[in-house]
């Protein structure tokens, strides 16, 4: 049934848009970059998986826009939100994808496939689309943070990875928390206007320096929030710095980006997934998602 609803929800996504031979179905727009990541003097007591022991590791990543569009006007709203997509080590033994909101629009499988045919059919049947929202807080409340995205560059947002981890100690001791990857340049709202101002605020930066970004573990005062993917985190039991990515070159070869992959279910041992409604699902779908697009 999982494989039956994530074959739907790929098909739903490519009904939904005028996709071009071999670029993605969402976040189709990107650029991708190159750097390293440090783990901080903490993370190895906090897990025990070898990246967080193995000092500084290569690091390729993938900055996104939303939409099917591959040339998506990056001043505009239906450019929201944004995306990061991250391999580290080489070859990679964590890859992480998150988007510039916190929450996803629904906490099933059959919920999200409701949301995506609803979009589909806004032209058509605009009804379909107010009806979902006007029943679905969680949908209503991701369209709502989708309007309000702020106008900041890539290297300026936070990014949140979507399901809760879990990580063993070495000691055997655990925790479990969403992990968000924030990055700590100062936005220059000013420069961000035209159809490709992400891409060139992202190349001034990185012409001067380079671009830094804290990956943090999030665990909240109450586990059970970790249950309910649709809504943000409330008060925090604890905030553990797991290390820096640091973003230092465009990569030459920019067309190449559209044949690269990432997966979320590439995990180290010590880490894993803590479980929740939409996993299964969404490692499969993505599994689909690619596959069709290399088979372009």
């Amino acid at each position: 049934m999982t494989n039956h609803i994530s074959e739907r929800l790929v098909d739903a996504l490519h009904a939904g848009a005028d996709v071009r031979a071999g670029c993605r179905v969402n976040h189709a727009r990107g650029a991708l970059v190159s750097g390293f990541f440090r783990p901080s003097d903490v993370a190895a007591h906090v897990c025990c998986a070898p990246i967080f022991s193995s000092g500084e590791q290569t690091v390729l990543v993938r900055f996104s826009d939303s939409g099917p569009d591959c040339n998506v006007a990056q001043d505009s709203a239906a450019a929201a939100p944004r995306g990061m997509a991250v391999k580290i080590g080489h070859p990679s033994a964590l890859e992480l994808i998150g988007h510039s909101i916190e929450g996803f629009p629904a906490g099933t499988a059959e919920g999200f496939l409701d949301f995506i045919e609803a979009l589909n059919e806004q032209q058509s049947a605009l009804d379909r689309l107010i009806a979902h929202l006007g029943s679905s807080q969680a949908a209503r409340s991701f369209v709502e943070k989708r309007s309000a995205s702020p106008l900041a560059g890539y290297s300026c947002l936070t990014y949140h990875m979507l399901h809760p981890y879990r990580l063993v100690a070495p000691d055997g001791s655990e925790r479990v928390g969403r992990i968000a990857i924030s990055g700590l340049s100062k936005p220059d709202v000013a420069a961000l206007s035209g159809p490709d101002c992400f891409d060139d605020d992202l190349e001034r930066i990185l012409s001067s320096g380079v671009a830094r970004f804290d990956v943090t573990l999030l665990i909240p005062s109450r586990s059970s929030e970790l249950d309910d993917l649709t809504r943000s985190l409330g008060e925090l039991l604890e905030t553990v710095l797991l290390g820096e990515i640091v973003v230092q070159n465009l990569v030459e070869d920019q067309p190449i980006e559209r044949s690269v992959s990432f997966h979320p279910g590439v995990l180290p041992s010590g880490m894993s997934f803590a479980g929740d409604s939409l996993i299964e699902f969404r490692l499969k779908a993505y599994a689909l998602a690619t596959a069709r697009r290399l088979s372009y």
